[in-house]
């Protein structure tokens, strides 16, 4: 099984926004449906908003990083000429 992609200046850039939103929908929701927080709330946003910035990031992330660079150093040799 080959490695998770994984690249960090997409992931972080994805985390702020995630993190920015969910912060004005909980404000929101607080303000304005007369939400309490709780316990769960503390440690269930954090985990959703770091799993959910891991998927926008494979999203965003370029074919050729999610398919492997093996591929294209196999291609550029090109055929054994004898």
């Amino acid at each position: 099984m080959g490695k998770l992609p994984f690249v960090g200046r997409i992931f972080f850039k994805t985390l702020v926004c995630v993190a920015v939103i969910a912060s004005i929908g909980i404000w929101a929701y607080i303000k304005f449906a007369e939400y309490e927080v709780t316990s769960a709330d503390r440690f269930g946003a954090p985990v959703t908003g770091i799993l959910l910035s891991y998927l926008i990031h494979l999203w965003l992330l370029p074919a050729d990083v999610l398919q492997g660079d093996d591929d294209a150093d196999s291609s550029e040799n090109g055929p054994d000429e004898d």
